[in-house]
């Protein structure tokens, strides 16, 4: 007997496409990231869930919504499950990071896993520590909730910096190791979380709208996961009532 977990990365939107911070910022999805999400939700209406969990960000909601229009279930919305929160950078291009840090004195601390080595944040934004801790909370609810010998199947539609930290809590992994895993728009990942047994992946990172449906598709990189492949200066919200802007 496991749980068995659906992880979702939202459709993508047009700030993926223009590689823009979004964080918690409540974009919504593109044309084409509404043809993933019903895509993906033909496909996942086939199968069934014993919950639904979604980010409330619109991009995440919207995505949940044609899933559970399938499926016939309720969503509950955790805003533990919002994206990381940028602060200052929500809404700046990724060209303009340096510029925009530099106004706040920060630019000399930027570099690969800096911000996240040295526990600090953007202005008005979160630190890494905020995120594992967001991630670590709903672990325990769901694990709570949904014990092993349940064998409950559940449905998690988030965003990618958040599922990645998702990724390290479920497999006993630091957060540094989060960069193992990349998601893109509208792919299905699938772990079975086994009580003593540990946590093991079934499926990663799959896709299963079509390429041929999208030939300006963005490929692997910032241009196809957005935000969520972003420079290392990452944040999030807590469960409930967040105190961010977002």
């Amino acid at each position: 007997m496991a749980t068995t977990l659906w992880l979702v990365r939202h459709g993508e939107t047009q700030a993926n496409v223009e590689r823009i911070f979004q964080g918690q910022m409540d974009t919504l999805l593109n044309a084409r990231g509404q043809r993933q999400a019903r895509e993906v939700a033909a496909m996942l209406g086939e199968q069934s869930f014993d919950a639904i969990y979604s980010s409330d960000l619109r991009r995440c909601a919207d995505t949940a919504l044609e899933i559970a229009a399938l499926t016939g279930h309720e969503i509950v919305f955790d805003l533990d499950l919002r994206e990381l929160h940028y602060g200052v950078l929500q809404g700046v291009p990724y060209i303009r990071f340096r510029e925009v840090l530099a106004e706040h004195g920060l630019a000399d601390e930027w570099g690969p896993g800096v911000f996240s080595e040295r526990g600090i944040a953007p202005p008005d934004g979160e630190s890494m520590d905020d995120l594992r801790a967001r991630a670590v909370r709903f672990v325990e609810r769901i694990d709570a909730a949904h014990p092993a010998e349940l064998s409950h199947s559940i449905l998690i539609v988030s965003h990618g910096g958040t599922l990645r930290a998702l990724m390290t809590i479920l497999l006993g992994q630091q957060i540094e190791e989060r960069g193992s895993y990349s998601f893109a728009n509208c792919s299905v990942t699938r772990v079975v979380r086994d009580g003593p047994n540990g946590t093991t992946i079934d499926c990663l990172n799959e896709i299963y709208w079509s390429e041929d449906d999208f030939p300006d598709s963005a490929g692997e990189g910032e241009g196809a996961y957005g935000v969520d492949q972003a420079p290392d200066v990452i944040i999030t919200r807590e469960v409930g009532r967040g105190d961010a802007n977002g």
